[in-house]
């Protein structure tokens, strides 16, 4: 019984947070869902209808340039594109955060 003692706050603790745990946990599922979803398309749909390639030519914030997909991750400053310009209005769409 002393041992059942010692350890019941710990349970107790542990059943707690679980379902919040649990939530977070599926919040972060959709979350990845979503960028994976965004990622694997190439082409994306601006607001006013007009599609926009994500894969092309790219200039990350640092100034390196390369060619692929929009959502990779720059090899110099290792950062991920926030948003996308389409090239019919100017609009930016945000777009999906990994984390």
């Amino acid at each position: 019984m002393p041992v059942l003692r010692r350890y019941l706050p710990y349970l107790l603790l542990w059943i707690l947070a679980s379902p919040i745990l649990a939530l977070v946990a599926l919040r972060r599922g959709f979350r990845a869902a979503r960028f994976f979803g965004t990622a694997s398309r190439t082409r994306t749909v601006c607001e006013c209808g007009e599609e926009v390639a994500l894969v092309a030519l790219w200039r990350c914030s640092c100034g390196f340039t390369y060619r692929g997909h929009l959502l990779r991750v720059c090899p110099i400053c290792f950062s991920l594109p926030a948003m996308v310009r389409c090239y019919e209005c100017g609009l930016t769409t945000k777009l999906p955060d990994p984390r």
